[in-house]
């Protein structure tokens, strides 16, 4: 029988906190584990370390002993993660940790951002996202697969976060997306990789029917959390990077590779992208008016969103 691998729980908050800052989200607080042979000191400087040499330091950041592991914030969105680590015991302490791990998660739920004041009010209209941030052994991957499904991660737009120990990358599992269907889990962490993006979400061609949705490709961040990140040139080609990269100012951003399928949007001015350029729907009517629009469960974009009127080439 493969042993099981120790995976301490400040390396998937790291791995974690660096994946929310490649997405654009400030961590504003963290709470570090603490208990029998853990040096929380120690670890509370590895995960400022780390976020100081990827380029991410934050002055404003707290240190609180209970709550979410990690809270972040952008314009768009509020982040509450819940983070744990994997260890040596048998097969039912894991899945003991992972159910502390999933009903924290949930107690986190909130229909709205928090409220704040001043220069921060601008955050106030922030959409509350939750994250469950695990590694990805064999337990925590068969208890996600039967017991988190895409319906309640829907409902609580809970994202979950797989640190995999070969490849040392976050796999960012959205509440639509499936969870990979196999791991490769190595006994120990190879600490020489770099931090980077790696892939995108993409959805891969139109659904064969209406009611089925196309499977989309997780997206993988690199993130080991004691090597010295190396921070890619090029932001990756996602809706809501393109919409800060180009200053679009769109509530909702979605991206497809082609210009062709695309989630139905919800909030105004809402903007679809390609790798070229995008459309911008000011309002809801303007988006549902539009002749060049099939929406349904999916969007499809006939001949691709750069044959619709006001699409702007921006490379």
């Amino acid at each position: 029988m493969t042993k099981q691998p120790t995976v301490p729980e400040i390396d998937i908050l790291i791995g974690c906190s660096l994946w929310l800052c490649r997405r654009g989200a400030l961590p504003l607080a963290f709470s570090i584990a603490s208990g029998h042979g853990i040096d929380a000191n120690r670890d509370r400087q590895r995960l400022l370390d780390a976020l100081d040499k990827a380029g991410f330091s934050n002055s404003m950041a707290q240190f609180r002993p209970d709550g979410p592991d990690v809270t972040a914030v952008s314009k768009s969105e509020f982040w509450q993660v819940e983070c744990k680590g994997a260890g040596e015991g048998k097969q039912s302490t894991q899945r003991n940790n992972f159910d502390r791990a999933l009903s924290s998660t949930v107690t986190y739920f909130t229909d709205r951002s928090p409220r704040f004041s001043g220069e921060l009010s601008i955050l106030n209209s922030a959409t509350p996202f939750l994250g469950l941030a695990l590694p990805a052994t064999r337990e925590y991957l068969d208890q996600l697969q039967r017991r988190v499904r895409s319906p309640l991660r829907k409902r609580l737009n809970l994202w979950v976060s797989l640190y995999d120990l070969k490849s040392l990358t976050i796999t960012a599992v959205s509440p639509d997306e499936s969870f990979p269907k196999s791991q490769t889990i190595l006994p120990s962490v190879d600490t020489s990789l770099r931090c980077n993006v790696k892939s995108d979400t993409q959805m891969e061609g139109p659904p064969r029917r209406a009611d089925v949705s196309p499977v989309r490709e997780p997206r993988k961040v690199i993130v080991n959390p004691q090597s010295t990140p190396f921070i890619s040139s090029r932001e990756s080609d996602s809706g809501e990077s393109l919409n800060r990269q180009w200053n679009v100012g769109a509530r909702h951003a979605l991206y497809h590779k082609d210009g062709a399928w695309y989630m139905p949007l919800e909030r105004f001015p809402g903007a679809y992208f390609d790798p070229r350029g995008y459309v911008l729907f000011r309002t809801e009517s303007d988006y549902l008016n539009s002749s060049y629009l099939s929406i349904g469960k999916r969007v499809n974009v006939k001949n691709g969103i750069s044959r619709v009127p006001g699409y702007r080439k921006m490379r």
